[in-house]
């Protein structure tokens, strides 16, 4: 016989528990601009679809297991820089004469497949859109997070190594390490959704500064823990 003791997670007990320092924002912060925001905030859930959704998962799950909820910030982050910002990284005409003259220079019977090959290439890579969702609240995550060069070949090394198996990738990061990596891209996404919402950098500062992800990573990161 086995006798195996485990703890029952409840959505519901979760839910009653919760705690301001658990959410984004309270509206008793943004006073007259709660409508303004409220109006914002269901526009852009609109716009991103389910990205918001994978975001707030282990809100709502917290017995996701830590690599699971680190593919969905990621996920997350992916899709909101694609729903939020260029998801080009030429000007489409410049993009096809690229292509067209790629193509051009392949032998004939290798076009096909090179121009399905091309066909996204014009996307942003995960790099680049970490890249850019950094430099758009730098100010904002500058307490939490690693210079963005370090933080953003961090994360994409992570995912490769998650999702390219079977390849040469370094070893997939585990407990705390990857525990950061996971906050720190919630944190950062966070920050986008306040300055999407309209926030200035003072209101979203203060916004993220009174959550307890915030206070947690910067606590480490003033620590110098790693």
């Amino acid at each position: 016989q086995i006798e195996a003791h485990y703890s029952r997670v409840s959505v519901i007990a979760a839910q009653d528990r919760a705690h301001p320092s658990e959410m984004l924002i309270a509206g008793s912060h943004l006073g007259n601009d709660l409508p303004a925001v409220l109006t914002r905030w269901f526009e852009l859930t609109a716009r991103t679809g389910l990205v918001i959704d994978r975001l707030l998962a282990p809100r709502y799950r917290p017995d996701t297991f830590m690599e699971n909820r680190f593919l969905d910030v990621i996920g997350a982050a992916e899709g909101y820089h694609r729903a939020t910002r260029s998801n080009a990284v030429l000007p489409r005409a410049a993009h096809r004469l690229r292509v067209s003259s790629i193509v051009g220079s392949a032998p004939v019977e290798h076009r096909i497949w090179l121009k399905d090959r091309l066909a996204n290439s014009n996307e942003p890579t995960l790099h680049d859109r970490l890249v850019e969702l950094c430099g758009w609240v730098s100010g904002l995550v500058a307490p939490v997070m690693d210079p963005a060069p370090q933080y953003v070949k961090s994360v994409v090394e992570a995912r490769n190594a998650a999702t390219h198996v079977g390849t040469r990738q370094r070893p997939m990061p585990a407990g705390r390490d990857l525990w950061r990596l996971t906050e720190q891209t919630t944190v950062l996404l966070e920050a986008c959704i306040l300055k999407d919402l309209g926030l200035d950098d003072d209101k979203a500062s203060e916004a993220l500064a009174r959550t307890r992800r915030f206070r947690t990573l910067s606590a480490w990161h003033l620590s110098g823990v790693r």
